[in-house]
Formats: structure tokens, C-alpha cells, sequence
């Protein structure tokens, strides 16, 4: 069964993507496969994170 991760709050957020840029700069040939796997989830709960949270200014 997955499940999908849920960020709830802008500290959240920014711990995962910590986590994230630290997983991308070890260089993708270098990950594991449970580290993709992982920055694959939390690429996704941060983008949702995202479109729902993040206002963008448009000129």
C-alpha cells in the first residue's frame, strides 16, 4: 500500500527540501535505489506543496 506524504506546514516544506538538494547533489548515479525512490516522493509532495501554497507574482 503507498502512501502519499503530506506536507502541512512551511517548516515541513523547507526540511524537504534540505533533504532534497542534499540527494541532488550527491548526483543522480550515485544514489541508491531507495534514495530515488525517495527523492521521487518528496519531489512530488513538495510540487503539490507548491501549486497549492505558493503564490506567484505575475508582471
Amino acid at each position: 500500500m503507498k502512501m502519499e506524504l503530506l506536507i502541512k506546514s512551511k517548516k515541513e516544506y523547507h526540511q524537504i527540501m534540505v533533504t532534497i538538494y542534499t540527494l541532488m547533489n550527491k548526483g543522480e548515479k550515485k544514489l541508491t535505489k531507495l534514495e530515488l525512490t525517495t527523492l521521487s516522493h518528496l519531489t512530488k509532495a513538495a510540487a503539490l506543496y507548491e501549486e497549492n501554497n505558493v503564490t506567484m507574482l505575475h508582471s
